[in-house]
């Protein structure tokens, strides 16, 4: 429905300033600044303009002060001597009369507006921006005999003072001693191998230097600790915290607007539900880490300095705070075929949240045609949205026995080897020679138990993801891979930890305590089958065994055969090499990095509006996440062996880690979770079109609403309110069309010498490459 503005409302709004020396919590005093308006431009403090944005931006304003002689009048802040003199009906003395405007630099401002009234004596005052005095500047008029010029003061907004706030010192509570002023940051959790281990205390600082780190007030001036040894800190802990202890004494306390309650309309789970690792530089300001962690990209939401309404007490005490909005329509939740729902993965959606707008510009006659646009409803649209992780990795057991392990030297060297002498087998050209080994050329990636099936049938290790994210049976055995052993890495070590046992579908420490640190990945495993199902490992054999791995080998030796000329693993039936075990007999577990990611994928509607499938998308979009992993561990890989069973031949193997199940792999550590809800967001994205606008309204000041007429006769009119900064615009009705939007709004500007307001939508696309 278009809108009709009746012409009684075709006002600037009324303004006043007010302003403090120091912010003072927000209790002031406020004082209200001369706005003189004796003439039609006025004389005094004049607003020139005003904006309100989301981060990471920094909203201005800019105030004007004339001073001098102006139509007769002599304005500005006089000097006593001036004011005596004018008193006693002297003229201004360059020599000794002064007169100038007010000094504000640093200053808290508050500028306030109020609908117009006819009596102009009992507006309502609402403040509508806030910040302080960044710096000022005068422009004089040079060939005047008296002093006049005006004042120009720059002002930004209330959030931009933490650009001084330091992250250079922390508190941390070890070992029962509390320390306040602990030199540097160590950031908000640790990452590492892309999982977050916390170092969050729990303990609230008791007091400090207000200078450095303020005394605890509001139980957020929490401590840290060892990585590992406390609790993870939520993404809403970490920005409370870091506006805390670079804080000012007297400086405002911010806060993210709202309660972490369970229910999921609360735009504030979409900051308080995540735990990331923080890594701070001792550089960095508390501006720059919240603006890090409010990034548009990561699908959090929308963050804005804002306030308590003071329509009651315009006078009082300013509540100021973080606002979080949503930037999507829609609650944004998912589930999984490869697990349970993930409690975490609901994030509210602008509907949800109450902070959906539509924008209806036809027949007002306020607008400003020139500042109307709209973006391109398909620029950031795809077909397809793939997210990947890391490539999978997985661990297997190889060997000759079971046709996965080959020779990395050749018949020819062989048997050049075994034809020279002792002494002379120590050259260099024939260290290949029954140690290096590899993954065969044509390998059909089949790997078994290294017990000839026996124990676990073979079965392919070229696992991969569905575009649910879904682990797929490789092809069976006898029809082609379609998986090179080319493209396959061999890795130095293992997905196994040290110390964990992965008997059960759940790998627990073998202390059954917590760790202290994060253990290391294992080394890969050599071993000799002694007889069926029993095995020795390298410390067992009797010219002990070392393991390297190459780009494209495995060397396992005796450090002792090159100096001899014998090897300890070669072929028993041949005399001079002093072998004690057959190649045949050497298994070894090793992982291989897979060239395919851990992924997921999903299809949205094309140009045409029809579903896209895998042969008929035309743009792609396909995002990385570095630190995402899966790792595996096929059903018949050996990752120990049992000592408890250790006989003269060799002990038990321990197989099936993480108790596979349906003939695929025990799962080691998986981080689909993470990236599943990463792809929700992405899909929210780039699966649905959306569009850019700017429009731009006269005679409406930053108000929070309008009336509009609901009969024309009588005038007659209904409240409507304007959008404000953080809705979400679904529609906007313009040119005898309704456009569909679906950005929220990321600027609101306001021009009070035109007396135009300007809002903008933005859409910071995300940008994991």
């Amino acid at each position: 429905m278009a809108v009709s503005i009746p012409i009684v409302n075709d006002r600037w709004p009324l303004c006043r300033i007010i302003v403090a020396k120091t912010f003072a919590l927000g209790v002031g005093p406020w004082q209200i600044l001369p706005m003189w308006s004796k003439k039609r431009r006025g004389y005094g403090i004049e607003l020139l303009s005003c904006s309100r944005v989301a981060l990471p931006a920094v909203g201005e304003a800019k105030l004007r002060y004339r001073f001098g002689r102006i139509d007769g009048d002599l304005v500005g802040e006089l000097s006593a001597a001036t004011t005596a003199s004018m008193l006693a009906g002297a003229g201004f003395s360059p020599s000794t009369d002064s007169i100038g405007a007010p000094d504000l630099r640093g200053h808290e401002v508050r500028i306030q507006l109020a609908p117009y009234v006819a009596d102009d004596v009992t507006p309502v005052w609402r403040t509508e921006w806030w910040g302080q005095v960044e710096y000022q500047e005068d422009a004089m008029v040079p060939g005047a005999a008296n002093p006049m010029g005006e004042r120009t003061y720059h002002c930004v907004d209330g959030f931009a003072r933490t650009r001084r706030w330091p992250m250079n010192r922390h508190s941390a509570y070890l070992n029962s001693v509390f320390y306040s002023h602990s030199p540097g940051h160590p950031g908000y959790n640790v990452g590492e191998n892309g999982t977050v281990r916390g170092n969050c205390s729990g303990v609230s600082m008791p007091g400090g230097n207000a200078t450095l780190i303020p005394a605890d007030i509001d139980s957020k001036y929490l401590a840290h600790c060892w990585p590992g040894a406390g609790s993870a800190w939520s993404d809403q802990q970490a920005i409370e915290h870091a506006l805390r202890i670079g804080r000012g004494d007297g400086e405002p306390l911010f806060d993210l607007y709202g309660t972490d309650a369970v229910d999921l309309t609360n735009p504030l789970r979409l900051m308080s539900q995540g735990s990331t690792a923080w890594a701070v530089d001792e550089s960095e300001t508390a501006f720059d880490f919240v603006s890090r962690v409010c990034r548009r990209q990561r699908g959090r939401g929308l963050v804005y300095v804002d306030w308590a309404d003071d329509t009651n007490a315009p006078m009082g005490t300013l509540s100021v705070r973080l606002t979080v909005r949503p930037q999507v329509e829609q609650t944004l939740s998912y589930t999984t075929s490869w697990g349970p729902p993930i409690a975490t993965s609901t994030l509210p959606g602008a509907f949800a949240a109450a902070t959906l707008a539509t924008v209806d510009l036809i027949g007002d006659h306020r607008v400003d045609d020139d500042s109307f646009r709209l973006g391109d409803r398909d620029g950031a649209r795809y077909d397809c949205v793939e997210s990947a992780g890391e490539r999978i990795e997985v661990a297997v057991t190889l060997s000759s026995l079971d046709g996965s392990l080959a020779n990395r030297w050749s018949a020819d060297l062989q048997a050049a080897f075994l034809v020279i002498a002792a002494t002379k087998r120590g050259d260099e050209n024939f260290d290949p020679v029954f140690q290096s080994y590899g993954i065969p050329r044509s390998w059909n990636l089949a790997v078994m138990d290294h017990n000839a099936g026996a124990s676990v049938s073979a079965r392919r290790c070229d696992y991969r993801c569905d575009d649910t994210g879904t682990l797929s049976n490789p092809p069976p055995i006898g029809q082609q891979n379609d998986t090179s052993p080319v493209a396959i890495e061999v890795l130095p070590d293992l997905p196994f930890l040290d110390g964990y046992d992965y008997t059960t579908a759940t790998a627990i420490p073998r202390s059954g305590g917590s760790e202290t640190g994060e253990p290391s990945r294992r080394p890969p495993l050599p071993f000799i089958r002694k007889a069926a199902n029993r095995y020795i490992g390298p410390d067992a054999v009797e010219r002990r065994l070392t393991i390297y791995i190459g780009a494209d080998s495995i060397r396992i030796l005796s450090p002792d055969d090159k100096a001899t000329g014998a090897r300890v693993i070669g072929n028993t039936a041949t005399s001079g090499l002093n072998s004690s075990h057959n190649t045949s007999t050497l298994g070894v577990t090793v992982a291989l990095r897979l060239p395919h990611h851990v992924r997921m994928m999903d299809y949205g509607t094309n140009e045409s509006g029809v579903v896209a499938t895998s042969s008929t998308f035309k743009r792609k979009l396909t995002i990385n996440h570095g630190g995402l992993q899966l790792w595996l561990a096929a059903p018949g890989c050996v990752w120990d062996l049992d000592q408890s069973t250790l006989t003269s031949e060799g002990c038990t193997p321990r197989r099936s880690a993480m108790a596979p199940t349906g003939g695929l792999p025990g799962v080691l550590r998986d981080d689909r979770p993470a990236l599943g809800l990463l792809h929700a967001l992405a899909c929210s994205w780039y699966l649905s079109n959306r569009r850019t606008a700017t429009w731009a309204l006269r005679a409406c000041g930053l108000l929070p609403s309008f009336q509009n007429v609901t009969d024309t006769a009588s005038q007659a009119s209904a409240t409507v309110a304007y959008p404000r900064l953080g809705h979400l615009v679904t529609t906007i009705a313009a040119g005898g069309q309704t456009h569909d939007v679906g950005t929220p709004i990321t600027s609101v500007s306001y021009d009070h010498q035109r007396g135009t307001t300007t809002w903008a939508t933005d859409w910071s696309e995300l940008d994991f490459r």
